[in-house]
């Protein structure tokens, strides 16, 4: 990788190349099902500041490691009491801005006259992107603030579950609305979620629901209820999904608001998962909960979420009952997962790839920085995760797909710019960075080689904004005095995961003889000015742009 696009040169370069090769084998090697062995080591969990890390950030978006400390002191079980909440969170979003309530649903720019372009230009800025991002910074800073972890990260799983896109949709009014929702019921009863996204406006358009009428049935919600959000495949066949769309007929939406229209109601007979009569959309999502099939299919998929790796059929089993058992109520079904030791195993702590707000968030959180919330939003663009617009009705892919030589470059730009190492508006004139960008010219606009989140990006340098952060105060706290102390600490304080076991001797060396090449002694970091803030921070920026520090 060039040097002037990555930190620390030829030495990270190397690491970089290291390291890749070290997270796939690491990953491949440490992952699979729980044994009967292994669970039986796990039966008394030693709750240590490792398992709360893990703990928060499976179940939020990092720590840090001495608050982990503290909260490992405190017990697993308060952690959890602490996490787990099934009320309504106190602050809603939609009451206190008024400015979401009357937005407007736009035009495709295709559809909009060349001569009203300016027109669309502004409308799109007052109805649609501004109170958008608005609402976007809003959820940002709970995630930064860790005011309500848990229910942060199941809102997150359920935004990339149930997916509208902004792109879709078109009015920034209901896609608030619909992530209230989500927000709001994100640790009751997935059968009311279920229910409340039949009913959702921003759902209705983005799967064509509203378009739904008699004698015309459009399938298109009726198939994802059953693929998507409920059953998964295998368990439905093609005439299931045609008599729910007509069941569903009607359920349409006016003046931004849920109408069931009778008249457009097919009140005929259908059979749906061979339950017979004049079904409506609420015998349909009745039926599917009444299938095994769903509670396995989601108890799977929470299962993969929070611990990162398929569940085997035992375990699946296991959490499927108490689902039932719950009546789908997830709040117990999480008490009990984050209190499992087998949620604690090997194969399941650092072994998940951060997505990108994952990874924004949580480099953020551990090193006790406060980000604007534009940073988090803008690089979650440029990494592949827009909030509020997902790539398609099946969400993000996840896993291995964030990861790629571009996106892990990304990723250490990022860090630099938290860390106030990386000018994007150098960076942008670079030719290497626009190469690896898919750049292909000067006279191709500039958001066509970039992705947009980096306009965003600059506009905020551009206004002077630095991070409030002293590495070397920061070390000095944590006692960190010499050379390989500042490295382990690095390390182990930005690090969600052990680093491999042949990267601390390369990095000690190099940072040694930075050290000395800048004219400073050991006793000289701490009380070194800005010179030692300047090489510290080097090696912070170095370790966030590593491979393992994209696992958590």
């Amino acid at each position: 990788m060039p040097s002037r696009v990555f930190p620390c040169g030829r030495l990270a370069a190397a690491v970089c190349v290291l390291s890749c090769a070290l997270l796939s084998a690491h990953l491949e090697a440490t992952t699979g099902p729980v044994g009967e062995t292994e669970a039986g080591k796990l039966a008394a969990l030693d709750f240590r500041p490792r398992e709360a890390e893990h703990l928060f950030n499976r179940a939020g978006f990092g720590v840090a490691e001495a608050q982990a400390r503290r909260i490992a002191q405190a017990g697993l079980d308060a952690a959890v009491a602490g996490l787990v909440t099934a009320e309504s969170p106190g602050e809603d979003f939609t009451d206190r801005r008024a400015v979401t309530r009357h937005g407007i649903r736009l035009p495709v720019p295709g559809e909009v006259d060349p001569d009203g372009r300016r027109l669309y230009v502004d409308r799109v800025r007052s109805q649609y992107a501004g109170p958008m991002e608005e609402y976007a910074h809003w959820w940002i800073a709970h995630m930064l603030a860790a005011d309500e972890p848990l229910r942060d990260r199941m809102t997150l799983f359920l935004h990339g579950l149930f997916t509208s896109s902004l792109f879709d949709v078109r009015n920034a009014h209901e896609m608030v609305e619909q992530h209230q929702f989500l927000r709001a019921n994100a640790l009751g009863s997935f059968k009311t979620i279920v229910r409340g996204m039949a009913r959702d406006v921003a759902m209705l358009e983005y799967l064509d629901n509203d378009v739904n009428v008699r004698g015309h049935p459009n399938e298109n919600w009726a198939r994802e209820l059953m693929e998507l959000f409920s059953l998964g495949d295998g368990n439905y066949t093609e005439k299931d999904i045609q008599e729910a769309a007509r069941a569903f007929t009607g359920w349409t939406d006016e003046n931004h608001a849920f109408v069931f229209d009778r008249w457009q109601h097919d009140d005929g007979d259908k059979t749906v998962l061979d339950v017979r009569g004049r079904l409506g959309g609420d015998d349909v999502i009745d039926i599917i909960f009444a299938q095994p099939a769903c509670a396995d299919w989601f108890a799977s998929r929470l299962l993969k979420y929070f611990e990162g790796v398929e569940a085997d059929d035992t375990r699946r089993a296991e959490y499927a009952a108490l689902l039932r058992d719950e009546d789908f109520e997830i709040a117990p079904f999480m008490r009990r997962l984050l209190t499992d030791p087998a949620f604690y195993r090997d194969e399941v702590v650092g072994q998940r790839i951060a997505g990108p707000i994952d990874y924004l968030v949580g480099s953020a959180r551990r090193l006790e920085l406060a980000v604007p919330e534009t940073l988090v939003l803008a690089g979650g663009d440029i990494l592949g995760q827009r909030l509020f617009a997902p790539p398609n009705v099946k969400g993000w892919e996840g896993g291995w797909a964030w990861l790629n030589t571009s996106t892990i470059m990304q990723r250490g730009n990022l860090a630099g710019v938290m860390l106030g190492r990386v000018d994007v508006s150098k960076l942008m004139q670079n030719e290497d960075f626009a190469e690896g960008m898919g750049a292909e010219g000067e006279d191709k606009p500039k958001s066509a080689g970039f992705p947009l989140g980096y306009g965003a990006v600059l506009r905020l340098q551009k206004l002077e904004w630095t991070p409030a952060i002293d590495i070397t105060d920061w070390l000095g706290e944590l006692g960190a005095t010499d050379d390989a102390a500042v490295i382990d600490a690095l390390l182990s304080e930005l690090l969600a995961v052990e680093p491999p076991a042949n990267l601390r001797g390369p990095l000690l060396a190099e940072f040694s003889a930075e050290r000395e090449r800048a004219g400073l002694g050991e006793q000289d970091l701490l009380d070194g000015g800005a010179q030692a803030e300047i090489l510290l921070r080097r090696y912070a920026h170095l370790v966030l742009s590593l491979p393992s520090a994209q696992l958590n």
